[in-house]
């Protein structure tokens, strides 16, 4: 009960200065005020990643508009001194006051928008990046339809959203978010823009820049896994565990025996009850400890992912990377968040149930990545024809021109 008044106080508080703070400064709003500021976050001011970084960096370099990062992360902030970068932050309030209610487009790949103190003007263009794209896609489903109504209107209260294909606006757009036909752009994705960079995509791959400050001293004969289990409400353990025959011990030796770097990752707020334990082949990364590191650029760099119902299933197709799924939760996962459409029918890859499987597919692939393809074609072919357009290579040009349209 504690907590619970204590949240009530803050939540009430924050709302009071929202209302007040607005009609206080007034004034000096109108004495000074930015031109063409564009404010651009990611889902934590403690991480840099996502499409909205490949776009803030791309508008900052490409135009002439006042472009900001929010961040409250020191390492980010140092990054961002480093290349010349603006960015606000807790740091210096002031100047974050005035950045603030100077908006005039404000970009986010989440499902609320940045509004700090309520100070972003309301005549502020709203555009939504979205995370990723594919069928997992979907808006939670509370037991509660309050809750769930109301996740729905905050995620309107954004003026345009960006898809990458005609059917994703229609599966996820206009059958989940509930979105206005006005309200869809087909933007595409910003992080994808340089898998179509065959020379950039081999070059990252050889180098393994981001692989070598998580791992600085790695064998470079040795191969590399990424394990990207999605986000779960609900208690579970880490999926791997769940398959038939498996065994940490086992695995781990497995792992040593075939010079293979296992390097997994999953959501902070996820509620795995058990997770596999840090050794000289298997490594935990996190955004927290590594909050300069994206995804997307790990893609590139290992031999093969294993996933479940993330969409980075469909940032790997793009570049062909090898894929296997995990997932002995599906029903569980269908239950409390639901899929756009039927998942297991378009996944890039075989489902793995049984340890001796995973081991068997893992050496089949990393041995020829080419019978990967060879194998999962029709799949791959399916996924990114429903949900990664490849006419769009050219994203973060697309959303400089719509923001200039805006502007």
């Amino acid at each position: 009960m504690k907590f619970s008044i204590k949240h009530f106080v803050r939540t009430l508080f924050r709302k009071f200065l929202g209302i007040i703070l607005p009609v206080l400064f007034y004034p000096i709003r109108c004495l000074y005020c930015e031109k063409n500021v564009i404010i651009i976050q990611t889902n934590s001011p403690h991480r840099y990643g996502g499409n909205p970084r490949y776009l803030f960096e791309y508008l900052f370099e490409k135009t002439n508009y006042n472009v900001y990062w929010v961040t409250n992360s020191e390492e980010i902030r140092k990054y961002l001194d480093r290349k010349g970068y603006k960015y606000i932050s807790n740091k210096n309030i002031w100047k974050k006051l005035l950045v603030t209610w100077s908006a005039r487009i404000v970009i986010d790949s989440g499902s609320v928008y940045y509004n700090f103190l309520n100070l972003i003007p309301h005549s502020a263009i709203k555009i939504c990046t979205m995370h990723g794209s594919g069928p997992k896609l979907a808006i939670f489903k509370y037991k509660r339809l309050q809750r769930t109504i109301s996740s729905i209107k905050k995620i309107n209260k954004f003026d345009f959203f960006s898809f990458c294909s005609k059917h994703a606006e229609m599966m996820i757009g206009k059958n989940q978010l509930l979105l206005h036909s006005e309200k869809m752009v087909m933007l595409g994705a910003p992080k994808s823009d340089q898998f179509y960079n065959k020379k950039f995509v081999e070059q990252s791959y050889y180098t393994k820049k981001h692989i070598s400050s998580i791992i600085p001293n790695y064998d470079y004969n040795a191969k590399f896994i990424y394990y990207t289990p999605t986000y779960r409400e609900y208690a579970y353990k880490l999926p791997i565990f769940e398959i038939i025959g498996f065994n940490e011990l086992k695995f781990q030796e497995y792992l040593d025996k075939n010079n293979i770097y296992f390097i997994y990752s999953f959501h902070s707020s996820s509620a795995f009850t058990k997770t596999l334990k840090h050794s000289n082949k298997i490594i935990f990364f996190s955004y927290e400890e590594y909050p300069l590191i994206d995804n997307n650029q790990l893609l590139m760099e290992v031999d093969l992912v294993i996933n479940d119902y993330s969409t980075i299933s469909t940032d790997a197709a793009i570049i062909n990377k090898p894929q296997l799924f995990i997932m002995p939760d599906y029903n569980e996962m269908e239950e409390t968040r639901g899929f756009a459409e039927d998942m297991r029918s378009m996944v890039p890859g075989p489902e793995v149930f049984k340890f001796n499987e995973l081991v068997d597919y893992i050496n089949k692939y990393l041995d020829n990545p080419l019978i990967y393809k060879k194998e999962n074609s029709s799949r791959i072919n399916l996924l990114l024809a429903r949900y990664m357009d490849n006419r769009i290579s050219n994203s973060c040009e697309l959303y400089k021109n719509f923001i200039d349209n805006i502007i």
